[in-house]
């Protein structure tokens, strides 16, 4: 994972090695399985991810509770309920893997 992590930055702009080694070191390789939801509604986002193989949905429940997608992250890229995990506040969004 580490390998294709450090593309995907490269591949935004210059970065040291040494810069480039402290942020993958946040990342911990995990597994998930399909439908498996890794930020609900409310709950605080506590991870950054990317995504090696398999693809993340990130949706909101309207006022009629309809589930809109927000976006799709694939492989090679990276995901986040971005507010929540930046300010550490409650997600108004859901984080869904839907392929392992």
């Amino acid at each position: 994972m580490y390998k294709e992590l450090e593309q995907y930055i490269r591949s935004h702009g210059k970065i040291g090695q040494k810069e480039l080694q402290e942020i993958t070191q946040c990342f911990t390789p995990i597994e998930t399985s399909r439908n498996e939801m890794l930020c609900n509604i409310g709950q605080v986002c506590k991870h950054f991810y990317f995504i090696k193989k398999g693809c993340i949905r990130l949706y909101e429940i309207d006022n009629k509770g309809t589930e809109v997608t927000g976006y799709f992250a694939l492989e090679d890229t990276i995901m986040s309920a971005n507010t929540s995990f930046i300010l550490q506040k409650p997600s108004r969004d859901c984080l869904v893997s839907l392929e392992p």
